[in-house]
């Protein structure tokens, strides 16, 4: 019986075809075919990824989703703010997103520009919550969240939506990830 290295004869002669050819076993998994993400999978993953990238808590960007778009991807405002955060045109270019429609591209620059928002006005949640909606130079004038209806309306709602998420593991608090 012939063995190299202590692996059986097929197992070796495999790995021995495989190098041959070039291929390793990470290029066989890549080229594996692989089930395309559910619509749910991809926002959970970005908001995942863009939570740990900008320092976000999961639940804020959630909550600003539920709030923009309802977890429409889809979703359009008569102003013209595009996708699940609902990045206004010029707000989308500043964060580098190319097609605002997009899930990952979406979630990414929305929860950049969420941090900006943090950043810019020292860690002030409503404050910045005010900003996203109202945008910064707004919130600057007034001093503190613009008397504008929808913004009054806007911030406490995604501190609702953000707080009914974070008290449920694995954003089972974002009714409607699933049905948009």
């Amino acid at each position: 019986i012939h063995q190299s290295r202590g692996v059986p004869p097929d197992q070796n002669q495999r790995g021995q075809v495989s190098k041959e050819r070039g291929l390793d076993f990470a290029t066989i998994l890549d080229r594996a075919e692989t089930k395309p993400l559910t619509k749910e999978e991809r926002i959970k993953r970005s908001v995942h990824e863009a939570a740990q990238k900008y320092s976000l808590p999961p639940a804020l960007i959630l909550g600003v989703i539920k709030q923009e778009s309802g977890f429409n991807p889809a979703a359009e405002s008569p102003c013209g703010a595009r996708g699940l955060m609902q990045l206004m045109p010029g707000t989308a270019k500043e964060v580098g997103v190319q097609d605002p429609l997009n899930i990952e591209q979406n979630i990414d620059g929305g929860s950049r520009y969420l941090r900006q928002m943090l950043d810019r006005f020292g860690g002030d949640v409503k404050l910045a919550l005010a900003a996203y909606n109202a945008g910064p130079s707004r919130v600057e004038q007034c001093g503190g969240i613009p008397k504008i209806k929808e913004t009054e309306e806007y911030v406490p709602a995604v501190l609702a939506h953000s707080e009914g998420i974070q008290s449920a593991p694995d954003f089972r608090g974002a009714e409607g990830i699933s049905e948009a």
